[in-house]
């Protein structure tokens, strides 16, 4: 009579370590799903491009200076350049027209690679002729921003001409001497500052090149104002425009001198009313040709 008893006590026993044994295996199983769901394939991250520079010359003196807000923008205009760095709609000649009703007429617009053509030109600066400037054609020595080269042979230089072309050509080797200064200052503080494998001791200095400065970081978008933003040793690294040399006036420039920098240097320096961000005038001694010489 006890042997039946005892059978009884080793068969509860046993489920019970099978039933043990069940959950285990479930609890793992539940938790390697989980595991399994929770992973998710880490992306490169990759650094956002730079937002492109805008840069709009203009005829004379912008008639608003500081800040002024056109076509949705924030621009930063001093002498005869306005500048803006931000996301922007594509220029068109109605963009134009919008920057010109707060500055006047518009000499050249664009980001620095892509300008407005010359007839977008025309059309931007012939909605609202303003007084003083010329809508679609020339009058004397008063050329039309962007308007079409009256074609033909060249004329002769007039004295006045020829001292213009003197000056520019002066100013313009003060502003190549002005530019490369700034630049070579800007270039040692940066290289004084770092990237670390350059020098510094990213243990006790850690890897921020300017702690002083929020917008100064690794991995900060680099823009045009001279200084390392993204602390990898390089300052304002493929965010520099090129301007020309306008000894005639035409607001063409000569595309065998030109020199690269910021729109705001260029704004801030005297020399920077014979630079224009257009360089295609084949004969810069000829105010009435820009073209078909």
């Amino acid at each position: 009579m006890a042997f039946f008893p005892s059978c009884t006590a080793n068969r509860s026993g046993k489920i019970l370590q099978i039933a043990v044994l069940a959950v285990v295996l479930v609890g793992f199983a539940q938790l390697a799903l989980g595991e399994t769901k929770g992973t998710k394939k880490t992306e490169p991250s990759l650094s956002p491009a730079p937002p492109p520079s805008y840069t709009a010359k203009t005829r004379d003196r912008a008639k608003r200076q500081g800040l002024v807000k056109a076509a949705g923008t924030n621009w930063s205009c001093r002498n005869n350049f306005c500048t803006a760095t931000a996301p922007f709609p594509p220029i068109t000649a109605a963009t134009c027209q919008a920057i010109r009703a707060e500055v006047g007429n518009i000499a050249a617009l664009g980001d620095g690679k892509n300008f407005l053509s010359a007839d977008e030109l025309q059309k931007c600066n012939a909605a609202h002729p303003q007084s003083g400037t010329v809508g679609t054609a020339t009058q004397g020595n008063i050329k039309t921003p962007g308007a079409p080269p009256l074609g033909g042979a060249a004329t002769a230089l007039s004295p006045a001409l020829t001292r213009q072309i003197d000056v520019r050509n002066e100013g313009f080797r003060k502003a190549q001497e002005a530019l490369a200064q700034q630049r070579r200052r800007a270039e040692a503080e940066a290289e004084a500052a770092g990237p670390p494998s350059g020098g510094r001791d990213i243990v006790s200095q850690g890897d921020d090149c300017d702690d002083h400065n929020a917008s100064v970081h690794p991995g900060a978008t680099e823009v045009c104002n001279l200084v390392d933003d993204n602390c990898n040793g390089a300052v304002d690294e493929r965010v520099l425009a090129t301007f020309y040399l306008d000894a005639d006036g035409d607001l063409h420039g000569n595309p065998a001198r030109s020199v690269e920098a910021c729109p705001h240097q260029i704004g801030t320096m005297s020399e920077g009313a014979y630079l224009v961000p257009l360089g295609n005038d084949c004969d810069d001694a000829d105010p009435d040709r820009w073209h078909g010489c």
